[in-house]
């Protein structure tokens, strides 16, 4: 279409979220915006292989994050935070879907302070569970200011992501926790699987509680395999994902479709 100018699009999720009230197009329509895009960039070859019917004009380029930012002394946060021991951490926005009642039964008898840092539709009533479980334990933090948010991140020893379906998503957590330098530990689907394969996380059986408690504890038994997995995932997020590399990969893209567009309207 000589009409308009080459169009690129970054797509985060497929089957989308309909429910969310900042999704003011159908299913229907997302999908035509998709297959009329010169370019669809995605995170996950989870979600590349996902759109390949709509399209073949897509490319994987990983979640981006600020190496830097999010590399801070542990020491310093938990002073800033009034944290002592061990911790082990849901960061995020709190949906069911996340996996976080999982995460608190997982967590409860965990020799840890758990924290759970986020707002969300889940929000009460994860506090109620929590307080019911365990409130001398759960430490709920329902607002963080972006500016303290990655002390938050540094503070923890272990980042969890009990995620049973991430619909070819990436969490944007699960980077900043890798550049962080936090062991992580999640269930073994979409994003975890391919961001966190070769020791930069440990992977455990989708859905299973017991499996993911007995992760929990063997990872807090084991600084040296804490200390292994945080540094693994540290140096694949500044290596791989840090923005200076990924912008790098969207100048290719669009430098592809540009020189398509050309050929195209040549006269």
């Amino acid at each position: 279409d000589a009409v308009r100018g080459p169009r690129v699009i970054t797509v985060h999720e497929y089957p989308f979220h309909t429910r969310d009230v900042r999704n003011t197009y159908s299913e229907t329509e997302q999908l035509r915006v998709i297959r009329e895009s010169d370019a669809v960039i995605v995170h996950t070859e989870e979600l590349k292989n996902q759109l390949e019917f709509i399209t073949d004009r897509i490319s994987l380029i990983p979640h981006g994050v600020d190496a830097q930012r999010f590399t801070r002394d542990q020491t310093e946060a938990r002073r800033r935070l009034g944290l002592t021991g061990p911790v082990v951490s849901h960061i995020g926005f709190l949906f069911r879907y996340k996996g976080i009642e999982t995460f608190l039964k997982a967590t409860r008898d965990l020799p840890a302070t758990i924290l759970i840092v986020g707002s969300g539709p889940a929000a009460s009533s994860i506090k109620q569970l929590a307080n019911f479980l365990a409130p001398e334990k759960f430490r709920v933090v329902p607002y963080v200011r972006d500016e303290d948010y990655p002390w938050y991140i540094a503070a923890s020893d272990i980042v969890v992501f009990p995620r049973t379906n991430t619909k070819g998503a990436c969490s944007g957590v699960l980077v900043q926790a890798m550049a962080a330098g936090a062991a992580i530990v999640a269930y073994n689907v979409g994003c975890f699987r391919e961001y966190l394969s070769a020791g930069a996380g440990l992977l455990v059986e989708p859905g299973n509680i017991s499996a993911l408690r007995h992760a929990l504890y063997r990872v807090l038994d084991n600084p040296e395999l804490r200390r292994n997995l945080g540094a693994h995932g540290q140096r694949v997020a500044r290596e791989k994902l840090d923005w200076a590399v990924i912008a790098r990969e969207h100048q290719r893209v669009y430098r592809e479709v540009l020189t398509r567009f050309a050929a195209r309207t040549a006269v």
